[in-house]
């Protein structure tokens, strides 16, 4: 015997050693059994959040911060699936300036009420820096076959790489499934075999809520967290140099000829008409709305932008059967009632409210007549 191999045996079995042994030593069945065992696990914690099951647990104990938009709306979609709107329903998507543009969910239904007779159920679905692929992903989830989709558009929503739109179809923001988010990333440029799951995306999320909530939970404390819809106000109001500065340095950037909106627009005009598509296919009216736009700033500075991307609203809208509406001139919106360029603040919600109320009326008066509400 060496005595290199004289010392191994010398030396004393240690538990880390055993265990090591053990594992090489495994029968493979029970190797495979850990993986079937790991799958089942992890299919049912998908199936937990993509039927909506998990929202038998509060939002407020699922939310990682007050201004979480996305487990907001990753619940509130989820919820949809579990208890549908008991009246029409209309869903509004978009950005942050749609989730500031009314005053409440409740006032718009109101408003709508009393301008058609009809009980509606309205919720906004807007979220921060929401893009045209988050919003087919909302698209895909709502219960079908009723009510009013209403998609905001402006130069912005143009802008978002292919990159940042193909993390949605893991489920990476919105923490949901879209089977047509996913076709639609594959047959434009995207990977040939897109996540068949939302697994990473649903471990994402745990991750970041332990690490946001890690001292309470390790004293044995379950947060209870509630949403904030609206975070912008006239107290936090740009001044108007600040407003004409941030429209120059995105006219310098994002919206200067080349920039990013000329680079992507193509992606997302044909993801924005594959939305419109998925919307009308599974029953719903689609509204495509003009974001709030600090028009007494802008000007006419973003005619060039809004040149492109109007002109394929109205093919949409044409082609589809859908709506589409640019009423900011007509609300009486000031320089005051925004914060910056698109976000209104308390001022100017309630003069959106009844400018979308009244765009909103004619298309909830059509499916009336056409015998699809309620339906």
């Amino acid at each position: 015997m060496n005595a290199v191999s004289a010392a191994s045996a010398a030396a004393p079995v240690t538990a880390g050693r055993q265990f090591r042994r053990g594992l090489l030593r495994t029968n493979p069945l029970v190797l495979v059994a850990a993986l079937v065992l790991t799958g089942l696990a992890l299919g049912l914690l998908q199936w937990l959040v993509s039927s909506g099951t998990f929202t038998l647990l509060p939002e407020q104990r699922l939310l990682r911060l007050p201004t979480d938009d996305w487990g907001h709306v990753s619940y509130q979609v989820g919820l949809l699936k579990r208890r549908p709107p008991a009246h029409e329903p209309v869903y509004l998507l978009g950005g942050s300036n749609v989730r500031e543009c009314i005053t409440t969910e409740g006032g718009l239904a109101a408003a709508l009420q009393r301008a058609t007779g009809v009980p509606v159920t309205v919720r906004n679905l807007a979220s921060n820096d929401q893009h045209f692929g988050e919003s087919m992903a909302i698209v895909d989830n709502l219960p079908p076959g009723r009510g009013i989709v209403v998609l905001s558009v402006n130069q912005m929503r143009f802008g978002y790489p292919p990159a940042t739109i193909r993390r949605e179809v893991s489920g990476r923001e919105l923490v949901m499934a879209s089977p047509a988010l996913r076709r639609f990333v594959r047959q434009h440029g995207g990977a040939s075999w897109p996540p068949q799951t939302i697994v990473s995306g649903i471990m994402n999320y745990g991750g970041s809520y332990v690490q946001q909530h890690f001292g309470a939970l390790s004293r044995l404390h379950w947060p209870w967290v509630q949403h904030q819809t609206h975070r912008v106000s006239s107290a936090h109001e740009f001044t108007s140099a600040q407003k004409t500065l941030k429209m120059i340095l995105y006219l310098r950037h994002a919206g200067h000829t080349g920039g990013e909106f000329d680079h992507d627009f193509a992606y997302n005009a044909a993801l924005l008409e594959a939305t419109v598509r998925l919307a009308r296919q599974r029953g719903f009216a689609v509204v495509l709305m003009e974001a709030p736009e600090n028009r007494a700033i802008v000007g006419d500075r973003f005619d060039r932008l809004k040149g492109i991307y109007q002109p394929l609203c109205r093919r949409l809208a044409a082609r589809y059967g859908a709506t589409y509406v640019d009423f900011g001139d007509g609300v009486g919106l000031k320089n005051a009632d925004f914060r910056d360029l698109t976000h209104l603040v308390e001022t100017g919600r309630p003069k959106w409210q009844r400018g979308l109320a009244r765009a909103l009326a004619p298309v909830l008066e059509h499916l009336r007549a056409a015998g699809s509400v309620g339906q």
